[in-house]
C-alpha cells in the first residue's frame, strides 16, 4: 500500500480530476491549501504591498502500488506545475498506531492480537 499527495493548482484541477476519475480509485481525498513559497497574487492594502500564498488543491490517494502508479503517472500528465509525493504505508508495523504524547505509542486497533 502507498499513499499518493499531490498538490495541484487550482486553474488545473478538473483537468487532473478528470484523469483521475478514470482509473477508478477507491480512497481519495481532496482538501485546499495555500503554498507560502509560491508566489501568488499582490496587494495593497493602505500603501502597503502584501504577496498573497498561491491557492492549491491537495490530492491523497491510498492503494496498492501499481494502481498508485498508475495515478501518479496520469495527475503527472494531466498537470504542469504538480508536486507528487509517495509514501509507503508497508513500513509500518501497525497501520492503526498512533503516538500519544502523554503514553507514548498507543494501538487503536480492533484487533487483541496486534496490541
Amino acid at each position: 500500500m502507498k499513499l499518493l499527495i499531490a498538490f495541484v493548482p487550482v486553474e488545473q484541477f478538473t483537468a487532473v480530476q478528470d484523469a483521475v476519475k478514470i482509473l477508478d480509485l477507491d480512497l481519495m481525498t481532496v482538501s485546499e491549501v495555500l503554498d507560502y513559497q509560491e508566489a501568488g497574487a499582490t496587494e495593497i492594502y493602505r500603501g502597503r504591498e502584501f504577496r498573497r500564498p498561491a491557492a492549491k488543491v491537495r490530492l491523497e490517494i491510498v492503494g496498492d502500488d501499481e494502481s498508485v502508479a498508475a495515478a501518479a503517472e496520469a495527475i503527472g500528465r494531466a498537470g504542469e506545475r504538480v508536486q507528487l509525493l509517495v509514501i509507503g504505508l508497508d513500513d509500518r508495523p501497525d497501520p492503526f498506531t498512533v503516538l500519544n504524547r502523554r503514553s507514548g505509542y498507543r494501538s487503536l486497533s480492533p484487533n487483541p492480537s496486534m496490541s
